[in-house]
């Protein structure tokens, strides 16, 4: 496959001719540009098959150029390499048609390999059409089937004939996506990252040997699948939305609960099969997978079980300090929440551990950025939480303290940042999820886990530029940057100054060189 490389940094387009083996890997690796007039101009001559492409450039941004080049070839597959990682870029991305996302301070040849040949299996079209993506306005009958009760039979009837004319499978079923444990809502305005999500998902399952009809609504995302076969649906399923599910997190910084309904042979059982993808995403809740239904009884799970809490036992092990007894009684607590697998139920016991004992953190004078539930990524990340606010209170003596979590990870970071640390790899260090531990560094620190990791890199190269005879390459290398483009650019949204600038500065205020 073709390969057209777009960026206006010099560096950047030369890193990456250079660091990956483009031939012996499969792949034609076509001329450079470092503007989008150019890429145009290459484009018409060699109709590439992939663009690696930068988004920030000058006279023409790469959205704009991947809509060009998306004109002239539809198939086009797309890689954008940004410094960029906020909701606005990655939706107009995924808007137009872009497979991979990879932010600079992330590239390495593994990376952008596994994104080329990810690409290169992709089929160009799809032998079963996505009915939603094709346009067809299903809309209103898939809602009948769904969410209508007391539907009629000519309603029935009428919805499963509109559904019908264009699916050729034997076998349906039913997936649902919430972006949080919130509640759904039929309201269609400002809709932008469930349809999105939407989205994103259609471009996964395109190709996949289904058919696909999709619905949206505040806060969730249903897709009706329908196959030709029933043996090895769910495995297909499941392998093609943890792709979703990680470029929702990567692109998105966007959390899915994702569940899937049982199997059935007729679509007028979609209603059935909805309200199983329910109980199956209640179980992701507390797993963090993809769950299919495993014939839990889904009458049960709007549930609201009473859960006994003596919070008189609890805040008096607290008044007296005693963090083992503490932290027992809320494991113990936890243990039983995770047995229950009731959402409503964590919900209702975090509630009155938080809010109804606000009284508890004022008395220790200690003020904690309050998290709600609904932004929690699952049911571990709420037990790390209420765990270490009540170790934190039993621990409290007036000073600013760090939770245990956050003080390993100070420690970790300022003793190992000259290596190619990731979140997720001090997460596993710490044995806790990514997602808790980067709630962690907003919360305590007040920054995230990256500007946290730069920041102490950033000191270490001032005192190399004020006291060696290192090149700023070098000093991106000795200090955990393998970009020296990269480094450069954090160097002087730190600082405000690029490397030379800050010797010069520092000279005249009179440090040593």
């Amino acid at each position: 496959m073709k390969v057209l490389i777009v960026d206006d940094e010099f560096l950047v387009r030369m890193g990456l001719k250079s660091i990956i083996p483009w031939e012996e890997k499969g792949f034609t690796l076509l001329d450079d540009a470092k503007n989008g007039s150019e890429a145009i101009e290459i484009f018409n001559e060699t109709q590439p098959d992939i663009l690696l492409t930068d988004i920030s450039m000058p006279f023409m941004d790469g959205l704009e150029l991947i809509r060009i080049l998306k004109g002239k070839n539809p198939s086009l597959k797309v890689i954008i390499l940004s410094n960029y990682d906020d909701f606005k870029y990655a939706q107009k991305g995924i808007q137009l048609g872009v497979n991979e996302y990879i932010l600079k301070h992330e590239i390495s040849p593994e990376k952008i390999l596994t994104a080329l040949e990810r690409l290169a299996g992709q089929p160009d079209d799809s032998r079963f059409p996505s009915a939603a993506a094709a346009g067809k306005d299903y809309g209103a009958h898939l809602y009948r089937l769904l969410f209508k009760d007391n539907l009629s039979v000519r309603e029935k009837e009428e919805s499963i004939e509109t559904l019908t004319k264009d699916l050729r499978g034997t076998h349906y079923t039913v997936l649902s996506m919430l972006l949080r444990f919130a509640d759904t809502e039929a309201d269609t305005l400002n809709l932008t990252k469930e349809e999105t999500i939407e989205k994103l998902s259609l471009e996964t399952l395109k190709g996949k040997d289904f058919h696909v009809l999709s619905a949206v609504r505040k806060n969730e995302v249903i897709f009706v699948l329908n196959g030709g076969e029933a043996g090895g649906m769910h495995d297909r399923i499941k392998k093609m939305m943890h792709t979703v599910k990680n470029n929702a997190k990567q692109f998105l910084n966007q959390n899915l609960f994702i569940g899937i309904g049982g199997t059935a042979g007729h679509i007028g059982e979609l209603r059935l099969l909805y309200e199983q993808s329910k109980a199956a995403q209640e179980e992701s809740y507390f797993s963090g997978e993809i769950t299919v239904f495993s014939g839990a009884r889904v009458a049960e799970r709007d549930n609201d079980p009473l859960v006994s809490l003596d919070m008189e036992q609890l805040n008096k092990w607290v008044k007296l300090k005693d963090a083992g007894r503490v932290e027992k009684f809320l494991a113990d607590l936890f243990q039983m929440l995770y047995n229950m697998k009731s959402v409503a139920a964590v919900k209702s016991v975090f509630n009155r551990l938080t809010d109804d004992n606000a009284e508890l953190f004022v008395t220790n004078n200690l003020i904690l950025n309050q998290q709600a539930f609904v932004d929690f990524s699952g049911f571990d990340d709420v037990r790390h939480y209420v765990i270490d606010v009540y170790k934190k209170i039993c621990q409290h003596n007036g000073r600013n303290i760090h939770s245990v979590h956050i003080a390993k990870s100070i420690q970790y970071l300022q003793k190992n940042y000259k290596d190619n640390i990731s979140l997720s790899q001090l997460a596993d260090y710490l044995q806790i999820n990514k997602s808790y531990l980067s709630l962690l560094f907003k919360q305590e620190i007040g920054v995230n886990f990256t500007n946290y990791l730069n920041n102490i890199r950033i000191d270490k190269a001032k005192e190399l530029l004020l006291h060696s005879n290192y090149k700023a390459y070098e000093i991106a290398k000795l200090i955990g940057f393998d970009n020296p483009y990269y480094f450069s650019k954090v160097f002087k949204e730190t600082t405000g100054m690029n490397c030379q600038e800050f010797k010069k500065a520092s000279a005249s205020l009179g440090h040593d060189g």
